[in-house]
């Protein structure tokens, strides 16, 4: 399957939950083949991946700063995707393990 550029996900559309350290994010039930699960790499050093049931609500605990990505993993072509900014943007890693540049998004 190809897709062609208008299916392509753009990254400043990707919604920013923006949390600290030690918070809960809860995310409520959707139906049957919706999750929850971080996406390899895109995690902090030291995060634990997670990977919730299908179709069952499920909280995330905020584990450490830094920004994470998260998926419903069948859906990921479709642009089911999020991301988490635990701690300030400035000051935090990115999951390349650089600091970001300038202010942020």
């Amino acid at each position: 399957m190809t897709l062609s550029p208008k299916h392509l996900v753009d990254r400043r559309a990707i919604p920013l939950i923006e949390a600290q350290s030690c918070d809960t994010i809860p995310f409520v039930e959707a139906g049957f083949g919706h999750n929850v699960e971080t996406i390899p790499g895109m995690t902090p050093a030291g995060v634990t991946p997670v990977k919730s049931p299908e179709g069952e609500s499920f909280d995330l605990f905020v584990e450490e700063k830094g920004l994470c990505g998260l998926q419903t993993s069948m859906r990921y072509t479709l642009g089911m995707v999020a991301r988490v900014q635990a701690g300030a943007r400035g000051q935090i890693r990115t999951g390349r393990g650089r600091e970001p540049q300038g202010p942020g998004p």
